[in-house]
């Protein structure tokens, strides 16, 4: 879909030319998101999992839906419209994420309920700590000795990211 993000490193063993070759082929898919080779397994919890997290969201709110007794057939496009809408405008805005969310939710209205029920159930927390665990989790197989084929596929396309497989 022309959506993704990709994170790419570059090192010593690998030539400019090279990077910029590996570069425009995953601009094609999206993104590049540069960063230092020690942080790949990190990035694991914020770009490749992540997608995961925001269909759990949409998800939870179109249940939050049929709970309420909304079971209109467009409901999934309709969420999933103001998700991209809601990314875009703060992908584009000159405010951050907690002053468009200021914006939004109106003294005692029922947005700022909604935020004081997310605060309750910790949802911050609950998606730090998903990120944090992804990255570690992603640390922890790093060490694994055992190698899948698709371990192996990976490390080859990794020495074309980063100069060395991961």
């Amino acid at each position: 879909i022309g959506k993704g993000v990709t994170a790419v490193c570059e090192n010593d063993t690998v030539s400019t030319t090279d990077l910029e070759l590996v570069k425009s082929i995953f601009a094609s898919a999206g993104s590049v998101l540069m960063i230092n080779e020690s942080e790949m397994n990190r990035i694991i919890g914020v770009t490749s999992s992540s997608p995961a997290y925001v269909y759990k969201f949409i998800a939870a709110i179109c249940e939050g839906a049929k709970a309420q007794g909304l079971n209109n057939d467009n409901l999934l496009e309709t969420v999933c419209d103001m998700v991209i809408g809601a990314a875009y405008m703060l992908k584009e805005s000159e405010f951050s994420a907690n002053e468009l969310i200021s914006r939004v939710a109106s003294k005692g209205g029922t947005t700022e309920r909604a935020i004081a029920t997310l605060d309750e159930r910790d949802f911050d927390k609950a998606i730090i700590d998903a990120v944090v665990k992804a990255g570690y989790g992603a640390s922890l197989k790093g060490e694994s000795n055992a190698k899948t084929k698709d371990d192996e596929l990976k490390d080859m396309l990794g020495s074309l990211f980063c100069g060395r497989g991961h």
